[in-house]
């Protein structure tokens, strides 16, 4: 696990082909930008273990 410190307009990039992009930065609610190829799954953590959220809604865990 990486631990960092990113501000707001900047990205990590995880190997060669995904990129994160730090877009909005609030206290405790960040917003992020994920660029990946399209072949990769991308969801949401809390996500994979649906019992976790009461109020669980498929379409806030799925990108297409």
């Amino acid at each position: 696990m990486l631990i960092t410190e990113i501000k707001d307009g900047e990205c990590a990039m995880i190997g060669d082909n995904i990129r994160i992009h730090i877009v909005k930065n609030k206290k405790r609610d960040i917003r992020l930008a994920i660029d990946a190829p399209k072949h990769l799954p991308i969801k949401r953590g809390e996500c994979i273990e649906k019992n976790r959220l009461p109020n669980f809604k498929e379409k806030k865990c799925w990108v297409e």
